[in-house]
């Protein structure tokens, strides 16, 4: 699908972007922190905001409504229920199985 294609296409541009538009200097002071494992912790939570704007910034790409399969857990009387008024919304006489 096109959409898709083009969504997935942009995202690392709109990451590369928005780095730009928003360093990692204006959230944290980074030259000053030298404990390698809470840098590794800010920069990693840097990548992961940059990415979710960038997924926000170009959802434009996307559709507004996908066709998706739905899962549904519900009673065996219920599914019955819902099945006979499926059928009798659609014309079909929906009756017992014959046994």
């Amino acid at each position: 699908n096109f959409a898709f294609d083009s969504y997935n296409k942009h995202i690392e541009t709109a990451v590369k972007f928005l780095s730009k538009k928003y360093p990692i200097e204006e959230f944290a002071d980074i030259k000053k922190i030298s404990d390698k494992e809470q840098l590794g912790k800010i920069e990693r939570a840097y990548q992961r905001a940059l990415k979710a704007k960038a997924f926000d910034t170009i959802r434009v790409f996307l559709p507004t409504t996908v066709l998706t399969n739905l899962g549904a857990h519900f009673s065996g009387h219920a599914a019955e229920n819902t099945i006979n008024e499926i059928f009798s919304k659609m014309g079909v006489a929906a009756g017992k199985p014959k046994t």
